[in-house]
């Protein structure tokens, strides 16, 4: 579980570009952990993320373009995190003003089966939930997404 956190942050710093870099008024350095993710189902789902909101084609575009940001284990939570403060990010990264959260159904159980599986979830575009969030929501929700 630990080793799945680990990579789930590596991967999302990866994903997220750094707000230093970009807006450094917004980024403190610290990462932003506010945002979990709770699988309440009995099944290993992966999750990946897109601020092309509602743009299905560039849906399409990450999908086949970037590989999974984590997996989560069933009945367990994990943390999606920013190089910066997820405030800054929505302000200076999001145009859109929406993150999308995509979970697909998977099979592998850890990140390396992920992403050998990933190119056959890419054909299938097995998504069984999609989370539309904006600011505004994530507060209102305190920061907790609950699959399913």
């Amino acid at each position: 579980m630990n080793s799945i956190k680990i990579i789930l942050v590596i991967f999302s710093g990866l994903l997220f570009h750094s707000c230093e870099t970009n807006s450094p008024e917004h980024c403190d350095g610290k990462r932003d952990l506010r945002l979990q993710l709770i699988n309440n189902s009995n099944e290993y789902i992966c999750f990946f993320t897109s601020y092309f909101y509602p743009d299905t084609i560039s849906y399409n575009a990450i999908f086949n373009r970037s590989g999974p940001l984590g997996v989560a284990e069933p009945n367990s939570a994990i943390t999606l995190s920013t190089l910066c403060d997820w405030d800054g990010y929505f302000q200076n990264q999001i145009a859109s003003d929406t993150l999308m959260i995509f979970i697909i159904e998977t099979e592998s159980t850890t990140y390396s089966e992920l992403d050998k599986e990933w190119k056959s979830l890419m054909k299938e575009h097995t998504v069984l939930k999609r989370f539309d969030l904006t600011l505004d929501s994530l507060y209102k929700l305190n920061w907790t997404i609950i699959y399913p």
